[in-house]
Formats: C-alpha cells, structure tokens, sequence
C-alpha cells in the first residue's frame, strides 16, 4: 500500500500515531530543512516516548527550522496512512504554521540547514515530489489563506 492523506482526525483510526509532519510557513514562503539521506523537506519527526503528536510537531519545528512555536499555533490538516516495514499501519498527523519568524538550526540538530521559498521553488527542491505532496501542499496553501 502506497501512503495515503486523510483530513480526519487520525484520532478516529484504530493506528497509532508514529510521526508528524508540519508545512511551516513565513508570509508567502515555505521553510524547508535539509535533512541527511533526504535532502530538503519539511519538518518531521517520529513521535518519542511521552510526547503527543502537538509536542512532536512543535520539537521537530524547532529542531529542524529553528522556529519556536506553540501547540496552539498548529492547525491541524490531517493524516497520512503509511505502512511500517513491520507491516503494522500508522498515522502520520499532519499540521500547518504560520511562522512570525525563525532562527539558526540548534547545534546538534540533525539538520544541515534551511531555505526559505515559494511553492514554485518547493516543487523543484523537494526531496521526493509526487502526486501526494503535491496535493498536500495544494491542502497546506488553503491553511495558509486563513
């Protein structure tokens, strides 16, 4: 099974929820980190022991971007279904922010750094473009006008 994206509530499924991603942008902008054996994404993470999918987004955001943020800054917009190579399903909550600002990457983050670029540019950098991210982003712009 390829992954999927769903705009309800991961909550309501029968997985847990194993990872987060968060589309964060600033003013007309996406701030893509560059991450080891993927090259530029979004933030994301897998969700550690004790931590809620909120708690995740907001560490993986300040570890990967060097923005800090609030839980109640996310806007939730969904969830990928992905397969584990366990074959066990899960969730992959996945969120929206509006960046005021963000800084250097803290030392000791796995990310080698980050760019700031419109949509146009995303397509072409991102690590892995598909019909799925493409249409991600397409749900991440509507976040973005409100």
């Amino acid at each position: 099974m390829h992954p999927s994206f769903h705009k309800e509530t991961y909550s309501a499924t029968p997985y847990r929820a194993w990872a987060v991603i968060v589309f964060a942008k600033l003013g007309s902008e996406y701030i893509l980190a560059n991450i080891p054996r993927r090259g530029w994404t979004v933030p994301s993470g897998r969700i550690e022991a004790g931590e809620t999918p909120d708690d995740t987004a907001v560490r993986e955001t300040w570890e990967e971007i060097g923005a800090r943020i609030l839980p109640e800054d996310l806007r939730y917009m969904g969830y990928y279904l992905v397969r584990e190579e366990s074959g066990d399903y899960a969730t992959v909550p996945t969120y929206f922010v509006k960046l005021t600002n963000y800084g250097d990457v803290p030392e000791g983050s796995e990310s080698l750094g980050t760019i700031q670029c419109p949509l146009e540019n995303v397509r072409r950098l991102y690590w892995m473009w598909d019909a799925l991210i493409e249409s991600v982003f397409t749900i991440a712009e509507e976040y973005a006008k409100n």
